[in-house]
């Protein structure tokens, strides 16, 4: 059974990446407000989980590394990734928001799966752009 993408009220993003360090061995955050093309996406991806060299900068290879989570050199930690005004990303591109909203929502499962990885994303979002942001996702 696929987990439902669950939302909840932040009411403050510092506040929410320090409860993460403590729940989890590992914290990723990307920002979203660095992801407004496909490729800031790439860049901005590549930078923060230190994707390897062989990254081609395009959405099958994306797909691929983003999945096998080779980046997460511990298998045996939890961690996650927290998307800070992930409303940001991709605006204006839907065709390119769903195809990177598969890959995300796919991967968590494939990790546990394939990789015996344990991770987990975060979307977080102004309170007034929740409901957009959900809209966005409905593919």
């Amino acid at each position: 059974m696929e987990e439902k993408i669950r939302t909840y009220i932040i009411r403050n993003v510092q506040t929410e990446l320090n409860r993460m360090y403590c729940k989890y061995d590992i914290v990723f955050h990307i920002d979203g407000r660095n992801c407004k093309t496909v490729e800031q996406v790439f860049t901005e991806f590549k930078r923060v989980l230190k994707f390897p060299e062989y990254f081609g900068g395009n959405w099958d290879s994306f797909d691929e590394v983003f999945n096998d989570a080779e980046w997460v050199y511990d298998s045996g930690k939890s961690f996650v990734i927290f998307i800070t005004d992930a409303d940001k990303i991709l605006q204006g591109d839907e065709e390119n928001f769903k195809r990177f909203m598969r890959i995300l929502t796919s991967a968590p499962k494939e990790w546990e799966l394939i990789n015996k990885k344990r991770g987990k994303i975060i979307f977080h979002t102004t309170h007034r752009e929740c409901e957009g942001f959900k809209r966005r996702m409905d593919f």
